[in-house]
C-alpha cells in the first residue's frame, strides 16, 4: 500500500521551492482564474516568500504531499489572513497521473493543518 506524507516545505531551501514550483507549474488554473494566464515560477515563488502587510514567516506553512515517496500535491496555509480569525488554505494537485478523489485509505487529508488550527487556538 503507498503511504500518504506530509513533509513541511522551507521555502530558502532550494529542493523544496523546486517541489513548490513544479506543483504550482503543474496547477494553471489556480493563477489563470485571478491573473488570466499560466502560472510562472516567480509567481510559485512569491507565494512562499512575501508576506502580506501584517503577516510573519511564522504565519505561513507549507506542506508537500507525498504518495509512495512521489510528490504529489502541495498545501498551503496562511493563518490570520485576509482576517485574523480565517486561515486561507490551497490545496494544489500535482502530476495529473497522481490525482484522484478521496483521501489515501487510513489517512485524514487535513491532518498537519488540523494539529497546527489547534496550536493557533492556544495562543
Amino acid at each position: 500500500m503507498n503511504k500518504l506524507r506530509y513533509r513541511s516545505l522551507d521555502p530558502s531551501l532550494p529542493a523544496d521551492l523546486l517541489d513548490w514550483q513544479r506543483v504550482f507549474r503543474a496547477t494553471p488554473s489556480f493563477v489563470f482564474a485571478t491573473e488570466g494566464r499560466p502560472p510562472t515560477d516567480a509567481d510559485a515563488q512569491r507565494m512562499l516568500r512575501s508576506l502580506p502587510a501584517g503577516r510573519a514567516q511564522e504565519d505561513i506553512y507549507a506542506f508537500a504531499i507525498e504518495l509512495g515517496g512521489t510528490l504529489c500535491g502541495c498545501a498551503f496555509v496562511m493563518k490570520g489572513y485576509p482576517r485574523p480569525e480565517v486561515a486561507y488554505l490551497a490545496l494544489l494537485g500535482g502530476p495529473r497521473h497522481h490525482r484522484r478523489q478521496g483521501p489515501a485509505p487510513g489517512m485524514t487529508p487535513h491532518a498537519p493543518q488540523s494539529t497546527r488550527s489547534h496550536v493557533w487556538s492556544r495562543r
